[in-house]
Protein backbone atom coordinates (compact mmCIF):
# COMPACT_ATOMS: atom_id res chain seq x y z
CA UNK A 1 0.00 0.00 0.00
CA UNK A 2 2.00 2.69 -1.18
CA UNK A 3 -0.82 5.65 -0.77
CA UNK A 4 -2.83 4.80 2.25
CA UNK A 5 -4.38 7.91 2.44
CA UNK A 6 -6.31 7.32 -0.13
CA UNK A 7 -7.39 4.34 -0.01
CA UNK A 8 -9.20 5.84 3.54
CA UNK A 9 -10.13 8.58 1.29
CA UNK A 10 -12.18 5.98 -0.97
CA UNK A 11 -14.05 4.08 1.77
CA UNK A 12 -14.93 7.36 3.19
CA UNK A 13 -16.42 8.52 -0.08
CA UNK A 14 -18.02 4.40 0.15
CA UNK A 15 -19.48 4.74 3.01
CA UNK A 16 -21.35 8.21 2.17
CA UNK A 17 -22.25 6.56 -0.95
CA UNK A 18 -23.55 3.90 0.22
CA UNK A 19 -24.74 4.90 3.81
CA UNK A 20 -25.70 8.84 4.27
CA UNK A 21 -26.93 9.30 0.78
CA UNK A 22 -29.94 6.69 1.01
CA UNK A 23 -30.75 7.70 4.52
CA UNK A 24 -30.43 11.68 3.40
CA UNK A 25 -32.90 10.69 0.47
CA UNK A 26 -35.57 9.02 2.25
CA UNK A 27 -35.73 11.66 4.65
CA UNK A 28 -35.94 14.48 2.30
CA UNK A 29 -38.76 12.45 0.19
CA UNK A 30 -40.26 12.24 3.84
CA UNK A 31 -40.50 15.61 4.93
CA UNK A 32 -40.12 17.92 1.90
CA UNK A 33 -43.68 18.11 0.83
CA UNK A 34 -46.46 19.65 2.99
CA UNK A 35 -48.84 17.66 5.02
CA UNK A 36 -52.37 18.09 6.52
CA UNK A 37 -52.80 17.59 10.17
CA UNK A 38 -55.29 18.47 12.71
CA UNK A 39 -54.13 21.11 15.31
CA UNK A 40 -54.27 19.55 18.98
CA UNK A 41 -55.35 22.37 20.42
CA UNK A 42 -57.91 23.56 18.08
CA UNK A 43 -59.40 20.40 16.40
CA UNK A 44 -58.85 22.67 13.16
CA UNK A 45 -56.92 20.87 9.47
CA UNK A 46 -54.23 22.74 9.38
CA UNK A 47 -51.08 22.83 6.50
CA UNK A 48 -47.70 22.78 7.78
CA UNK A 49 -44.23 22.16 6.05
CA UNK A 50 -41.46 20.88 7.88
CA UNK A 51 -37.96 22.17 7.85
CA UNK A 52 -36.95 19.46 5.00
CA UNK A 53 -32.62 20.45 5.51
CA UNK A 54 -32.81 20.15 9.64
CA UNK A 55 -34.93 16.47 9.16
CA UNK A 56 -32.12 15.27 6.64
CA UNK A 57 -29.23 16.54 8.90
CA UNK A 58 -31.20 15.11 11.83
CA UNK A 59 -31.59 11.79 10.26
CA UNK A 60 -27.94 11.82 8.94
CA UNK A 61 -26.59 12.01 12.41
CA UNK A 62 -29.59 9.88 14.27
CA UNK A 63 -31.64 12.42 15.70
CA UNK A 64 -34.63 12.64 14.03
CA UNK A 65 -36.21 15.76 15.06
CA UNK A 66 -38.34 17.88 13.15
CA UNK A 67 -39.11 21.24 13.24
CA UNK A 68 -42.25 23.38 11.60
CA UNK A 69 -41.37 25.68 9.24
CA UNK A 70 -45.00 26.94 7.94
CA UNK A 71 -48.44 26.18 9.31
CA UNK A 72 -51.83 27.67 7.46
CA UNK A 73 -52.78 28.67 11.49
CA UNK A 74 -49.82 31.03 11.49
CA UNK A 75 -49.36 33.99 12.66
CA UNK A 76 -52.44 33.50 14.71
CA UNK A 77 -51.41 30.19 16.47
CA UNK A 78 -47.67 31.07 16.34
CA UNK A 79 -46.94 30.63 20.00
CA UNK A 80 -48.76 27.09 19.69
CA UNK A 81 -46.91 24.07 21.35
CA UNK A 82 -46.79 22.65 17.98
CA UNK A 83 -47.81 18.96 19.27
CA UNK A 84 -48.82 18.32 15.62
CA UNK A 85 -45.38 16.98 15.18
CA UNK A 86 -45.99 13.86 17.88
CA UNK A 87 -48.55 12.76 14.59
CA UNK A 88 -45.64 13.00 12.47
CA UNK A 89 -43.12 10.58 15.05
CA UNK A 90 -41.65 13.59 16.84
CA UNK A 91 -42.19 12.99 20.59
CA UNK A 92 -39.71 15.90 21.05
CA UNK A 93 -41.79 18.46 19.52
CA UNK A 94 -38.86 20.80 19.16
CA UNK A 95 -39.40 24.22 18.06
CA UNK A 96 -38.65 26.45 15.40
CA UNK A 97 -36.24 29.52 15.52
Amino acid sequence: MEYPVLVILGVLAIGALFVVLPVALTALSEHRDPRIVACPSTGASAMISVDAGRAVRGAIFGRSRLFVEKCSLWPDREGCDRACLAHLGNPGREFTD
